[in-house]
């Protein structure tokens, strides 16, 4: 009797939250707050929803009929996404032992660390090394009203790009403007900003007047984004 020949795999047209977490080896119920501190997701009463990025990505909309609750499911190819892989290679590790997607968020690229390493030259209150007294300024408020927060984080785009601070509570991005005359800087803070608004990332945008009045601005400016800072 000749062998019987056991039919091909074939992929997945779709990846759920369980699918993903076997191809990052992360547990399954990381997988959705991990893609939701990325914007992709949102958590709801009932489940999770994709977001407007989430959508550009390919994501669908399922509910299980079962529990009356959504997913939502993601195209085969988010896979070769560099946003996926970074989001998951930076985040998991900590992630999986034992801290939790907020702490994450602290993880920075290590070869974007190197290049800058030299021109960090202001310690900040938290052990943050920055490059300039606005920046001390700005890490150190932040750290005495218990925001937590990245320095140099990343953005979670196809880009390689990277934010002055970021705030897990509300997904924010803060850019610190602080040479405004300069033309090479001006050009590239036009060519960041496009960048925040074509992915529609929350941005607060800081310049040298702001930083003279924190307290009475950064309590104010994120509430934009329905974050209050008390």
């Amino acid at each position: 009797m000749s062998p019987i020949n056991a039919a091909p795999l074939v992929e997945p047209k779709t990846l759920s939250a369980t699918r993903l977490g076997e191809h990052f080896k992360v547990r399954p119920y990381k997988v959705n707050p991990i893609l939701a501190e990325l914007g992709l997701l949102e958590k709801i009463e009932h489940g999770w929803m994709a977001t407007s990025r989430g959508l550009a990505f390919g994501a669908q909309e399922k509910v299980d009929s079962r529990k009356n609750s959504k997913y939502v499911v993601w195209p085969a190819d988010v896979l070769e996404s560099s946003v996926f892989r970074y989001a998951f290679q930076t985040m998991v590790a900590t992630s999986d032992s034992g801290t939790n997607v907020e702490a994450t968020t602290q993880i920075n690229d290590s070869e974007f660390r190197e290049k800058f390493r030299d021109s960090a030259k202001h310690r900040t209150n938290d052990g943050h090394w920055v490059r300039s007294k606005a920046e001390t300024l700005i890490d150190n408020w932040l750290y005495v009203m218990g925001i937590v927060h990245a320095y140099e984080r990343r953005l979670p785009i196809e880009q390689e790009a990277y934010c002055d601070f970021y705030l897990p509570q509300g997904r924010i991005y803060i850019e610190y403007w602080g040479y405004e005359n300069d033309r090479k800087y001006t050009a590239r803070k036009e060519e960041k900003l496009k960048l925040y608004q074509l992915n529609e990332l929350n941005l607060l945008e800081l310049t040298n007047e702001h930083v003279e009045q924190l307290d009475d601005c950064l309590p104010i400016m994120p509430r934009k984004f329905g974050i209050k800072v008390e």
